[in-house]
């Protein structure tokens, strides 16, 4: 069986590439890919902050700048979001961070402003609660909570089969699928 080849890859090495590469060909590949998730029926994408959206991470204390934090934004997972934004899927961010403020900071330098709005933030924050009959594991209650104002704001009826949860920890990853919802790492 042939080895498939990379989604992602940098032209200036033939090794194992990573989510930190700076890809000459990122929106391209990043709308190719938004195109499968709709054709897959995929309505929301959800990305983790700390270690996905992001290349470090900020235990939740970041101390310094928003300006700061956002120049450690990994481009094809910016590529990823505001490709899916455009092809007109949500997104959310959803983080066991309690700094939503940080966050939507750092959204608002790294995306034009008319994406950065309409991407949901789900923290640890208390701004928000989730009252529904689903699990409290993992990154769940985040995801029924965007998907609750995703439905109220915007009108569009989100099953657990329409969203993907983007996240480096294998635990949220298996807990997702475990309960339906699509999760890759």
């Amino acid at each position: 069986m042939m080895a498939r080849p990379p989604l992602f890859f940098s032209s200036s090495s033939q090794s194992k590439p990573s989510m930190d590469d700076d890809f000459s060909d990122e929106e391209p590949v990043a709308r190719r890919m938004c195109v499968e998730l709709k054709r897959a029926g995929i309505k929301l994408i959800c990305a983790d902050f700390d270690l996905t959206l992001i290349r470090v991470h900020t235990g939740g204390v970041w101390q310094r700048t928003a300006e700061a934090l956002s120049r450690s934004v990994r481009p094809c997972v910016r590529a990823l979001l505001q490709e899916a934004l455009e092809a007109g899927l949500h997104v959310a961010v959803v983080t066991f961070s309690p700094q939503a403020k940080l966050i939507r900071e750092v959204l608002a330098l790294a995306f034009p402003s008319a994406f950065a709005t309409q991407i949901v933030v789900r923290a640890l924050d208390r701004s928000w609660r989730y009252d529904g009959e689903g699990t409290a594991d993992g990154k769940l209650p985040h995801i029924a909570s965007a998907v609750e104002e995703l439905t109220r704001s915007r009108g569009d009826a989100i099953a657990k089969k329409h969203v993907l949860l983007v996240d480096d920890d294998p635990d949220n990853v298996r807990t997702a699928l475990r309960h339906g919802v699509n999760a890759v790492i």
